[in-house]
């Protein structure tokens, strides 16, 4: 059996706050997948899956500090600085998949 499949998600991330989300893991706008399992006998199968992702357009915001935060600067931006960022993933799954025989009452 072959799967095949794509994810998208819009960006979650607004500019405004991008600084704190940059820590942030696996931010994937767009991702693809490839699955198939190949049967080896009655009882047993052997699966195997590929991803790849990534972030689309990089996202990117000012440094923000708490201590410049003020009634106009609500985030505290540090005019002239930037952060940002792009990501992309691969993942490679391989499982094997084993089907216990039932018990049969006599």
């Amino acid at each position: 059996m072959i799967i095949v499949g794509y994810t998208y998600s819009s960006n979650p991330i607004n500019e405004d706050v991008a600084f704190f989300n940059i820590p942030a893991t696996a931010i994937i706008k767009n991702a693809f997948q490839f699955g198939l399992s190949y049967e080896l006998s009655d009882r047993l199968n052997l699966d195997g899956v590929f991803y790849y992702g990534f972030s689309g357009d990089a996202t990117e915001g000012q440094i923000l500090n708490p201590q410049a935060v003020t009634p106009t600067n609500l985030f505290g931006a540090i005019p002239g600085t930037t952060v940002s960022y792009d990501m992309t993933a691969f993942m490679i799954m391989v499982g094997v998949n084993y089907k216990f025989k039932k018990k049969v009452d006599d």
